[in-house]
């Protein structure tokens, strides 16, 4: 083999591991993203689930225009799933926090995707805690 044809061999064998290592890369960025929108999904369901037990009469299960009382075996029959973890944080007259924690750590920095909603009776909030 000619010196340039090991030139050209080298220069492609470069090329092709820095494609691999850009890939991988974007797969564990698209990995990461995509986990902290199926946890933020799921409160969002646990949020409407937690409204409709607000508005509830408490003869039929409900709070009667209150979230106390409201466990996340109401919320959902999978506290776990393959998206993360979710608990109730806390729930009173008037809001209930519900905590989903991802199983991804987006931002290396040794925690897990964490998300807060913060539901109302007409509305909900959500914060992220950490990304």
């Amino acid at each position: 083999m000619g010196q340039t044809q090991m030139l050209l061999l080298v220069l492609v064998l470069i090329l092709i591991a820095v494609a691999t290592f850009a890939g991988i890369e974007m797969f564990k960025s698209w990995a990461d993203t995509s986990n902290l929108e199926a946890v933020t999904n799921d409160l969002l369901y646990m949020a409407s689930r937690a409204q409709e037990y607000y508005m509830k009469p408490a003869a039929m299960g409900g709070g009667a225009n209150s979230f106390n009382g409201l466990t996340i075996a109401i919320l959902t029959d999978r506290p776990e799933n393959e998206n993360g973890a979710y608990s109730i944080v806390s729930a009173d007259d008037d809001i209930v926090v519900i905590k989903g924690e991802g199983n991804r750590d987006s931002d290396k920095d040794g925690t897990n995707v964490i998300v807060h909603a913060n539901v109302f009776a007409d509305s909900v909030g959500v914060e992220f805690i950490n990304k």
